[in-house]
């Protein structure tokens, strides 16, 4: 398995010992957060291809996790190399088991779309190293699935336009997927400030036409994160008002935006808890209604978050 996504994870059990064996970035361009339960035994740059973890004779759940990298903007049909985290298994000691974690995640499957905000950039500062001021695992996205305990789908890209994504969702070009999100929020539009209303909310439609296209059964939650100028309220609110039956509705996010980072771009980590937490309600409301109709839910389990 391999990711290009700051915030993407993959969890096990593990009982016994064993080596985690990862394909390190030729470059030290990417930080890896592993936890033996909610214990963290590994948080630094991937520099090595081999970690070592301990699960006891009783067992524990690992969690592995793609934290930060510096790429830049990028394709997300190929992430490049420097923001490239291979999972290459685990070589077992002869008493050693693994299994899928024994608690299963049980809520809706999540996709993020977004940019640096949903990637974690600089949510720490701009000070010091990009590998400790940057950081996925404490975003508004990180923090709603764990919280939910969902499945969920990572595509946050630094510097990430709506074009970005367009292409993505494409007929040729279907993203592959453990199973169909049945939310998906986006969070676009920071880096494309000078665009025209026009222009961007032709682009945003044709991205959301892409995404319900390939999965007909989600429905798209579009966050507003733009306090400066232009407001793009009015045009989020337009454009959900074209598809029908609530299948496109707007979140504003800026009311719980208390603090930034970094020169009013970036939010802070206390608004990224505080929006986790007001976007909560949306995903249980999905959850209930998946509980009434269960066979809406397609695709089989998976450890692979």
């Amino acid at each position: 398995m391999a990711t290009g996504f700051a915030g993407s994870q993959v969890r096990f059990d593990l009982t016994g010992k064993a080596r985690l064996r990862v394909v390190p970035p030729a470059s030290s361009a990417i930080r890896l957060v592993v936890k033996n339960g909610e214990d963290v035994v590994w948080n630094d740059l991937l520099t090595t291809g081999v970690i070592d973890l301990d699960g006891g004779t009783a067992g524990s759940t690992f969690t592995v996790i793609h934290a930060a990298s510096n790429a830049g903007q990028f394709d997300p049909a190929k992430p490049p190399e420097s923001s490239l985290l291979r999972f290459a298994g685990c070589e077992l000691a002869p008493d050693a088991e693994l299994s899928p974690p024994v608690t299963s995640r049980t809520g809706p499957v999540l996709a993020f779309i977004g940019d640096s905000i949903t990637a974690g950039v600089r949510i720490r500062g701009r000070q010091g190293h990009w590998s400790t001021n940057s950081d996925a695992t404490r975003t508004y996205a990180f923090g709603l699935v764990e919280n939910e305990q969902s499945r969920y789908l990572m595509w946050g890209i630094p510097g990430a336009i709506i074009e970005t994504f367009i292409a993505l969702f494409e007929r040729d070009r279907p993203p592959p997927v453990f199973a169909p999100p049945d939310l998906v929020f986006i969070n676009l539009g920071a880096n494309q400030r000078n665009d025209s209303a026009r222009h961007y909310r032709e682009k945003m439609r044709t991205l959301l036409q892409g995404i319900l296209r390939i999965y007909p059964q989600s429905r798209i939650v579009l966050l507003n994160f733009m306090r400066m100028t232009p407001n793009r309220l009015p045009e989020l609110k337009a454009l959900a008002n074209e598809f029908p039956n609530g299948k496109v509705r707007v979140f504003d996010a800026r009311p719980f935006l208390v603090g930034y980072a970094d020169s009013g771009v970036h939010p802070d980590e206390k608004s990224h808890r505080r929006l986790s937490a007001a976007l909560a309600p949306l995903v249980k409301v999905k959850l209930a209604s998946l509980a009434a109709a269960p066979d809406v839910r397609e695709g089989p389990p998976t450890v692979n978050e």
